[in-house]
């Protein structure tokens, strides 16, 4: 787009004599350039942000279902390619918020995680389309498709490891963000059918959260052992929860239904044991 500069015009010798005349009435303002009232110097909500994510919505809602995406009916829907191209416009570093920064990333991960599974659909697994369909010899040598599957974001290149570990992991201080991104896999927490927005952030989180915990496939006490059997994810990523077992109980339990969160709370002083789950690699179609 052309930047039309408007031509500056003089001011005429009269009214320059005026406000040098006032100026000089006036008191001198020794407030520092922090104190400009904040209207002046708040940014416009990002509209292409907010375009991408009434795209996104759309598109979920018409391809999930209680987490389970319709990969087969997803891949030629033309919105898919359009979500992406939204998010691949907009500028992150204009973004206003923190909120408004990690909502954005998180649409990132989920929207190009279903793009990479739509674009080789039929899969069985993510895991299929790793450094020879291997996740054990892939992870080690950094080959897996979260590190070789690029894309592009206002010019510069991205792959999924970089955004969840560089970008959404690395910058923010919230576990929650683990029931959010998802991997496309069934033991992966349930994708939301519509995309996370800056203003709801908080509450979306604390859904998702209630939601993948209250699924006894993926989360569970078990009151007559004693244990809280966690997704393996909490086993992944264990310090982003905490510094201890500990910890991690007194994070995620309150997510809990009532009746396994009150049990618990009576185990061992509000700590019960802990283990993790397998984890299942299936296509969460």
């Amino acid at each position: 787009m052309v930047k039309i500069r408007r031509r500056r015009r003089r001011p005429r010798r009269v009214a320059l004599h005026l406000l040098i005349f006032l100026g000089a009435l006036l008191p001198a303002c020794d407030a520092p350039a922090a104190d400009i009232p904040a209207a002046q110097t708040q940014r416009p909500r990002d509209t292409a942000a907010t375009a991408a994510d009434d795209l996104f919505t759309a598109l979920l809602r018409e391809h999930v279902r209680g987490g389970h995406v319709d990969y087969r009916r997803m891949k030629d829907d033309p919105r898919l390619p359009q979500v992406c191209d939204s998010l691949a416009r907009v500028r992150p570093q204009q973004l206003v918020d923190s909120n408004a920064v990690k909502s954005y990333w998180v649409n990132v991960y989920n929207a190009f995680t279903l793009k990479l599974i739509c674009d080789n659909y039929p899969v069985e697994s993510i895991n299929d389309l790793h450094f020879l369909g291997s996740l054990y010899i892939s992870v080690p040598l950094g080959l897996s498709v979260w590190d070789s599957y690029e894309f592009e974001i206002d010019g510069s290149e991205y792959t999924l490891n970089k955004v969840e570990h560089e970008i959404l992991r690395q910058r923010f201080a919230d576990f929650r963000i683990h029931a959010a991104v998802v991997c496309a896999s069934v033991s992966c927490p349930p994708l939301r059918n519509e995309a996370y927005a800056a203003a709801r952030l908080d509450s979306q989180l604390d859904d998702n959260m209630r939601v993948w915990c209250a699924d006894t496939n993926k989360n569970r006490y078990d009151a007559a052992a004693g244990v809280l059997y966690l997704s393996k994810i909490f086993d992944w990523y264990e310090s982003d929860f905490g510094a201890s077992r500990e910890a991690m109980a007194r994070a995620v339990l309150p997510y809990f239904p009532a009746t396994a969160r009150n049990a618990a709370a009576e185990a061992r002083n509000g700590f019960p044991d802990i283990e993790f789950l397998d984890y299942d690699w299936s296509l969460n179609e």
